[in-house]
């Protein structure tokens, strides 16, 4: 009898941790409906009021997920493996983080939501086909893609840099990165058609691909999180990145004809 009232002070009280967790599913499910409410609001006066919103569900679910924490303190026998509770009271609340943060990245950049971001991209490289000469046309590949990232830096942000977006579209099928692979499929088919006419060096079209990809999109990257502007005043950073694409495109020419 003595042993079961000690083993009874480090058993979980009833079903704390499950309807902790049911809570915290249903303030999950919240915050998505609101985020969703949020991108189709194009009142920006009432995008600000369900930001707010967004916030006050944020703080509930960090309580829900202190107070799982605690029950995890409390309690010596688990109904499920202590680190799977904790992996997952974690998840969820990246979840809620993630949308909170997306939510004020949209407030603040006042996104339209009329615009789609990768279809606004395509805008940008909309004549890029009609340069026959495949080099240049890899050059103001470079410089629209900079161009873009710099005039929609909230557009650039949710689909370039923000983790949450594209932890929402894994596993799916039919989703927006579709047509951002179908850029990168686009610089690379630039690229084979410079090989095959000599016009730079021979070499891996993936590697080369991610290569530029991964070089134009850093310096966008220090630019719109205004890192750029510790080192080269303002109206300086366009002209230099162009600079610098033009440099790394340099090291590939191999037409004999470089800038």
């Amino acid at each position: 009898m003595a042993l079961n009232s000690i083993l009874k002070i480090f058993l979980p009280k009833d079903r704390v941790f499950f309807d902790l967790f049911e809570n915290v599913a249903t303030n999950v499910a919240l915050i998505a409906l609101k985020l969703k409410e949020m991108v189709s609001e194009t009142d920006f006066d009432k995008r600000a009021t369900i930001l707010v919103q967004i916030e006050d569900l944020e703080h509930v679910n960090d309580d829900y997920t202190h107070r799982i924490f605690t029950e995890l303190g409390r309690n010596f026998i688990t109904p499920f493996d202590r680190e799977d509770i904790h992996y997952l009271a974690t998840a969820l609340d990246d979840i809620c983080d993630y949308i909170y943060a997306s939510a004020k990245k949209i407030n603040f950049y006042k996104v339209n939501p009329d615009d789609v971001g990768f279809q606004k991209m395509a805008e940008y490289m909309a004549d890029l086909f009609i340069i026959k000469n495949p080099l240049v046309r890899l050059h103001k590949m470079g410089e629209y893609y900079i161009k873009f990232g710099l005039e929609n830096p909230a557009f650039y942000d949710l689909m370039f840099i923000l983790q949450a977006p594209m932890e929402a579209l894994a596993g799916m099928v039919n989703c927006e990165w579709k047509s951002g692979e179908g850029i990168l499929d686009r610089l690379k088919d630039t690229l084979q058609e410079c090989m095959d006419k000599n016009l730079i060096v021979k070499g891996d079209v993936d590697a080369m691909a991610m290569s530029i990809w991964g070089m134009v999109h850093g310096m966008v990257s220090l630019s719109i999180r205004n890192r750029f502007e510790k080192v080269v005043t303002h109206d300086q950073i366009a002209p230099m990145m162009t600079k610098g694409l033009t440099w790394f495109l340099n090291v590939l020419d191999a037409s004999g004809n470089k800038e």
